[in-house]
């Protein structure tokens, strides 16, 4: 069989469709690491509140939340569900 030649029987197209590309590699490295969309809401919400409930930064809140929790804030107890591999053992 020549190198460049598939295996009889063997859909090419297939097999690359399986292949993951880099782009969804790199959304489940995110995801994987990704605090849980409610974790980020209460923690915006505890912003607000401290900053003292002014209207019209929720999305500055939104930002400043998500940056505590992916730099490591709680991030243990408010990992997203997929993302377990990352959790410690007490």
């Amino acid at each position: 069989m020549k190198p460049n030649q598939s295996s009889p029987g063997v859909n090419r197209k297939t097999v690359e469709a399986q292949e993951p590309t880099i782009g969804a590699a790199i959304i489940q490295i995110i995801t994987a690491f990704a605090p849980a969309p409610e974790a980020v809401a209460r923690r915006a919400y505890a912003i607000y509140e401290k900053q003292g409930s002014k209207h019209g930064y929720a999305v500055k809140h939104w930002l400043e939340a998500e940056a505590q929790l992916f730099g490591g804030v709680e991030r243990e107890s408010q990992m997203h569900p997929g993302s377990s591999l990352f959790k410690t053992e007490h």
